[in-house]
């Protein structure tokens, strides 16, 4: 027999498997997700992808024993499969004092299918289009179907939206992009115009700028583009995510929680025009707003039922799942960074490096604690920028550079997850090497 496809057909089949119908308590989370990919070089479509994937997760108290198991083989044997496997874990198990379902609210059904081939015809929204330039955009939507044994009603979630990105490279630019950006976009491209405008004089500077690259030693301080900021407090994201915390797998340093009085990050609801929109997480807890750092104390962690349960509060709504990850983790919805009181504090303080590119997370022998990347950018003498950087490697550690940072800037942008300000540094971090 094919495999089912949709959550509620999915769901009436799993509840009236027979041996989950005797256990003392069961939550079924299912998630029918698409996604269209649409890849563009110099406005001609190169790429087209089109992917569906169901994920299902029964956890059970059998015994008054947790277990818990997933599958995103939806066929009939797959699913009889993934009950008697958390049926088995929970055999396997023994006691925890600190399990439990959270209490659900009733709050309806959230959010509402994407429309798909929304950037089919991109090609011909622009008349002049950059060379080298790269276009990606995504459209996702995930239905969610939760439901228990002990609740009269499911709950059901559609989070859908777009997103995509533009990069601009010059010849000489080396492994690292010249300009790029990433943004979770409504539905509409009216901005794509100036986007490609705005990129294509950064472009056309970076590489008029390329012939005289110096190395970051030149620089007496440190700029952070907002972008560059964004990969920062993703990483970052990850020492505020309570199951780590309470195994000691964090670098906060037992009470000790004061960073600068410059950082302030709060993480929220996505906004409905993004794919990660949705009024409850995979345990059927209400999302909510959260301050994680208020001016510089660290007041919050991101939690699910099972770690809030262990510090004796409700959990935070942060249970979630990665597109095409086997399980659910504590994760963040939209990380917002707050700006400061001044346009560009940095502008009068001499030279400066002012990084705008970014490599992805590389290969290291440092601990999580300690953000490692190859960064490049421009450096700049009171605001204007006078050479190219040499791409360089770092290894920063968090919590140092929380502490250090002098001032954010005013401006906030957005990209995709994350939303922040660039950040200001009045002396370099330590631990910077040329490449």
């Amino acid at each position: 027999m094919s495999a089912l496809v949709k959550p509620d057909d999915i769901y009436q089949f799993l509840k009236k498997h027979p041996k989950l119908i005797f256990a003392d308590e069961y939550e079924l989370a299912i998630q029918h997700e698409t996604t269209q990919t649409r890849k563009f070089l110099e406005g001609k479509s190169v790429e087209r992808g089109n992917r569906e994937e169901c994920w299902v997760s029964v956890r059970v108290l059998h015994r008054k024993r947790p277990g818990a198991a997933t599958t995103t083989d939806t066929s009939p044997n797959g699913l009889r499969t993934v009950v008697e496997n958390a049926l088995h874990a929970a055999d396997q198990s023994s006691m925890d004092p600190w399990f439990r379902f959270p209490l659900w609210k009733n709050l309806g059904t959230s959010g509402k299918p994407a429309v798909a081939g929304q950037y089919d015809t991109l090609a011909t929204c622009i008349s002049t289009i950059p060379p080298a330039l790269e276009e990606f955009y995504l459209t996702r939507s995930i239905q969610t179907l939760l439901a228990r044994k002990s609740e009269k009603y499911e709950l059901q979630s559609f989070q859908s939206g777009h997103e995509g990105h533009l990069s601009l490279a010059s010849a000489s630019s080396g492994d690292i992009a010249v300009v790029r950006e990433r943004w979770a976009s409504p539905t509409d491209l009216s901005d794509r115009g100036s986007r490609l405008e705005r990129l294509s004089g950064e472009a056309a500077f970076h590489a008029a700028l390329e012939s005289r690259p110096v190395a970051i030693s030149e620089a007496k301080g440190l700029v952070l583009s907002p972008g560059v900021v964004a990969d920062w407090v993703e990483s970052l994201a990850l020492s505020l995510d309570g199951s780590e915390f309470l195994r000691g797998r964090t670098f906060w340093e037992g009470t000790e929680n004061t960073v600068s009085s410059a950082m302030t990050l709060t993480d929220a609801p996505a906004a409905e025009t993004t794919p990660y929109f949705t009024r409850f997480d995979l345990e059927g807890s209400a999302t909510q707003k959260n301050i994680l750092i208020d001016g510089g104390q660290r007041r919050s962690l991101l939690h699910n039922a099972y770690t809030s349960g262990r510090e004796n509060r409700a959990s935070t709504g942060n249970f979630s799942r990665t597109s095409g990850s086997a399980d659910a983790t504590i994760q963040p919805w939209h990380l917002v960074l707050e700006g400061g009181q001044s346009d560009k504090p940095w502008k009068n303080s001499g030279l400066v490096a002012y990084i705008d590119q970014c490599s992805p997370s590389i290969k290291s022998k440092h601990s999580p604690a300690v953000w490692s990347r190859v960064l490049a950018g421009l450096l700049m003498r009171h605001g204007e920028p006078v050479a190219r950087i040499r791409p360089f490697r770092v290894h920063w550690p968090h919590l140092e550079l929380l502490r250090a940072v002098t001032d954010a800037d005013k401006s906030v942008q957005s990209f995709g997850r994350v939303s922040c300000p660039a950040l200001w540094w009045d002396k370099m971090p330590k631990e910077t090497k040329d490449l």
